[in-house]
Order: C-alpha cells, then structure tokens, then sequence
C-alpha cells in the first residue's frame, strides 16, 4: 500500500514559478512531503529543465 501522505502534492505546467498544489485534507505529514518535493524541485531547477524542453519541442514541431 501506499501512503498518499508520503506522496503529496502536485507541480502545475503553465506557470512563471513553482507551485505545489497539496491536497485539501493534507495533514502535518503531507505537508511537510510536499514543502520537501518544492525543496527538491529547487535545488534541481525543474522549472529551468522544463521550460526548456517545452521551447525545444515548439522549435522541432515548427521545423518539421
């Protein structure tokens, strides 16, 4: 089984900075899971990565 506390929260697409939407009924546990995973996405540069690949995939859709 599965704690969906251990894997709480979400990163939204779309967006000029990070944002993790966490689940409503969050407890204590889900919410310190999902200020880690925004930690996390930090340190990685996830927002860098994927606006990257976005641009990558737009340039390659055009040339083609």
């Amino acid at each position: 089984r599965i704690d969906p506390r251990r894997y709480n929260g979400a990163s939204f697409l779309g967006l000029r900075g990070l944002v993790i939407k966490s689940h409503g009924g969050a407890d204590v546990l889900a919410f310190k899971t999902a200020v880690r995973l925004a930690e996390v996405e930090i340190k990685n540069n996830v927002l860098q990565k994927i606006s990257e690949q976005v641009e990558k995939s737009l340039a390659m859709s055009k040339s083609a």
